[in-house]
C-alpha cells in the first residue's frame, strides 16, 4: 500500500502500488529480454541516429532531445534508452514475442492497454508499479517470475500456523538469459547511462531502466539496487494531484519523487 505525497489529497485515495501508469521506456527491458532470449547478441550493432520512421507508421521516431548516437551496441542503446534503436530491435524479434514475455511476467496486455503497434517498445501502455516490480524481479531471481503476494503467514494466538503462503515460482528465462538482462541493464546506473546520476555510491551491480523527461508526469523508474535475488524498488515521479511542473536546465522537467 503506498498513500503517494498525500493520500487525502485525492478524494479517490489512490493506492499508489496498484494504479496504473505510463512506463514509458521502462518497458524496453522486455524487448531487451524478448531478444536476448531468441538470441539476440547485447554487442549486436544498431543505428541509433535519429529521428527514425518505424514500419507500419508515417510516425518517425526520435531519440530524446532527437540527438544521434550513431552506430552502437545494444548494451549502449539501452543505457542511452536510444528510442530509435529499440524500434528496430522489437522490429527484428517481433512484438507478438514480447507481448508473450510480458504475459509470463504478469502483466495483462489487455488491463494494461498495451496494444501490438510499431511503437509499443516505446512503453505506450499503463502498469502499475507491482506489476512492474515483480516483473523486473524475474531478472534478478535467475529468470524466476513470483506473483506479488500481501500475507505469507498468519498465525494464532496460540502461535499455531493458521495459514502459509506456498511458493510456486515459474520459469520465464533461463539464468544464463537473465543473468544477461541484468548485465545490459546495469550500463543505465553507469557511465553515459540515463541512470548514472541517481546510483548509489556502493560497490555493488545496480540494473535498472528510467524513464525519460519527456514522459508523463506519474511515470517511473525501475531499479534492481543488489545483485542477485534481491528486493526490486519501483520509484515513480509525480503525485496525485499532479503539482505544477518547473522546468530546469536545458528545459528538463522537474517533478516530485515518490518510492
Amino acid at each position: 500500500m503506498v498513500g503517494g505525497y498525500d493520500y487525502n489529497a485525492d478524494e479517490n485515495h489512490v493506492n499508489h502500488a496498484t494504479a496504473k501508469r505510463p512506463v514509458g521506456s521502462t518497458f524496453k527491458a522486455f524487448t531487451l529480454a524478448t531478444a536476448i532470449q531468441n538470441g539476440m547478441n547485447p554487442n549486436v550493432t544498431l543505428n541509433c541516429n535519429s529521428p527514425l520512421k518505424a514500419k507500419g507508421t508515417t510516425t518517425e521516431v526520435q531519440n530524446y532531445a532527437n540527438h544521434s548516437y550513431g552506430n552502437i551496441t545494444l548494451k549502449q542503446a539501452t543505457a542511452y534508452s536510444s528510442n530509435t534503436g529499440y524500434i528496430q530491435v522489437a522490429e527484428a524479434v517481433g512484438n507478438s514475442k514480447i507481448i508473450s514475455l510480458v504475459k509470463r511476467l504478469g502483466i495483462d496486455p489487455a488491463k494494461d492497454n498495451i496494444e501490438d503497434v510499431p511503437v509499443m517498445t516505446l512503453g505506450t501502455g499503463s502498469i502499475s508499479p507491482l506489476e512492474m516490480a515483480a516483473a523486473y524481479a524475474t531478472f534478478a531471481n535467475g529468470g524466476y517470475y513470483r506473483q506479488p503476494i500481501a500475507i505469507t503467514e498468519i498465525d494464532s494466538r496460540t502461535g499455531s500456523v493458521l495459514y502459509q503462503h506456498t511458493d510456486n515460482p515459474s520459469q520465464v528465462l533461463t539464468e544464463g538469459e537473465a543473468a544477461a538482462v541484468t548485465d545490459v541493464l546495469s550500463g543505465v546506473m553507469q557511465g553515459g547511462g540515463t541512470g548514472a546520476a541517481g546510483a548509489l555510491s556502493v560497490n555493488q551491480p545496480m540494473p535498472a531502466k528510467r524513464a525519460p523527461p519527456t514522459t508523463p508526469p506519474t511515470c517511473g523508474s525501475a531499479v534492481i539496487p543488489r545483485s542477485w535475488r534481491a528486493p526490486v524498488d519501483r520509484l515513480f515521479r509525480g503525485r496525485d494531484p499532479h503539482p505544477k511542473i518547473r522546468h530546469g536546465p536545458a528545459g528538463r522537467q522537474h517533478q516530485p519523487a515518490c518510492l
